[in-house]
């Protein structure tokens, strides 16, 4: 069997940490807190914020689209069904990853490759917060987005080498949009925006090509 366009995995696993920024995981299925009332956003923005994640690793289904700019500047779409399908919509294809297998598809061949255990777990949780790590979260007051309801908060990692993120997070108590700005590993600026819909859409299905 032919070997993988290496270019391509580099780029797929470049963007899952991108996205993650470290290889830590969080448990799928937790408990989903009650959505913030607008007194809990105003006196615990940091609580607001970790709820919004809560529900985020809980969804059974989600959309994100991601525009990188910077060096490497790309637009993708995501897509996720519960509990480990993925479809990613790259530049160069579309490309299938059903647990920790991707489905290759390249040069009109398909092909299955096996990805590190876990490893696009680390889409489905932005802050990958170590036990015990705390956030800072600065409330930067309502800002909608397309129209809609949104909250905006500025949140700052414990991790120094990781940026700062802009989090939108809607009436429904789930993030809606996510920036970055920072430094990529060879010092360049990149822009990361991330836009999330389709939150437990049943239509969304990702079935092995």
């Amino acid at each position: 069997m032919p070997r993988p366009r290496l270019s391509l995995l580099a780029g797929l696993l470049a963007g899952a940490l991108l996205l993650a920024g470290c290889e830590r995981t969080q448990d799928p299925t937790p408990a989903i807190p009650q959505a913030p009332t607008a007194a809990a956003a105003t006196h615990a923005p940091a609580q607001v914020v970790l709820d919004a994640m809560t529900r985020f690793r809980a969804a059974r289904a989600f959309e994100a689209r991601m525009q990188l700019e910077g060096t490497r500047a790309q637009d993708s779409r995501l897509e996720y069904a519960a509990p480990d399908r993925y479809r990613l919509h790259l530049p160069m294809g579309t490309q299938t990853i059903i647990g920790d297998t991707l489905y290759l598809q390249a040069e009109g061949r398909s092909q299955r490759v096996p990805l590190p255990a876990g490893l696009l777990a680390q889409w489905r949780d932005p802050l990958q917060l170590a036990e015990g790590e705390q956030l800072q979260v600065e409330d930067l007051g309502a800002d909608p987005l397309d129209g809609q309801p949104a909250h905006l908060y500025r949140v700052i990692h414990p991790d120094p080498a990781r940026p700062a993120m802009r989090l939108w997070i809607d009436a429904d108590g789930r993030p809606r949009r996510i920036e970055q700005r920072g430094r990529d590993a060879g010092g360049a600026e990149f822009r990361l925006q991330i836009d999330y819909t389709r939150f437990d859409d049943p239509s969304l299905r990702i079935e092995a090509p």
